[in-house]
């Protein structure tokens, strides 16, 4: 059962939201051009742009991986009837780690020859990830309508989650040693993943 006396649900949708915009925000701030600029010519320019790709690549990437997230939030959020005390505090560990994927990104962009990079971001992504099914996991069992008899609808919604952040944690440990640019198009086939839609748990 949903608590009284917490913010409603529309409350935590739009504080998401918020933080959501920001993070996907401050990512465009990675893209910066090199100082000075004073004289540059066009092959100059050229050259600089072409530069400063693969931080545009880690910059789609990202910014894709959290249309991703932000979209399972709405889906998860327009199943639920209400929020608990629970539900509340791991929304906002939820949104606290989104807020870390601008620097996780910045590390990637900037140190892309080091092993640790891709580590870190895809330690990032999978604490995101877990913490997005600790949320699904207590939505379905407490704060969604669901017949009893719907166990294993239950179980199976939960599961497919805590399947996909260890996925996430193997391909981080996979990308660690094989460099930068395989991590970031394998964490593009996150955004993948998220673009099917899965049936609702709730009976629409």
């Amino acid at each position: 059962m949903a608590d009284a006396g917490l913010p409603s649900k529309g409350r935590i949708e739009a504080l998401t939201d918020g933080i959501f915009a920001v993070a996907m925000t401050l990512l465009v701030l990675d893209l910066k051009l090199p100082e000075p600029m004073a004289g540059l010519d066009d092959a100059g320019l050229r050259r600089v742009l072409i530069a400063l790709l693969p931080k545009f690549e880690i910059y789609i990437i990202s910014y894709l991986v959290l249309g991703v997230f932000w979209l399972g939030h709405h889906r998860l959020m327009t199943q639920m009837r209400g929020v608990d005390h629970l539900f509340l505090w791991r929304n906002l560990v939820f949104v606290l780690l989104i807020t870390l994927v601008p620097f996780s990104t910045s590390i990637m962009g900037e140190h892309r020859e080091l092993y640790d990079a891709p580590l870190l971001y895809g330690a990032n992504l999978a604490l995101v990830l877990a913490t997005q099914c600790l949320m699904w996991q207590r939505a379905v069992f407490h704060l969604m309508d669901l017949p009893r008899a719907d166990a294993a609808a239950r179980w199976r919604a939960v599961r497919n989650r805590y399947l996909l952040a260890l996925g996430v944690v193997g391909a981080a440990l996979l990308a660690a040693a094989l460099g930068w640019r395989f991590a970031a198009y394998l964490y593009l086939l996150l955004f993948a993943v998220g673009t099917l839609r899965p049936k609702p748990i709730v009976p629409q």
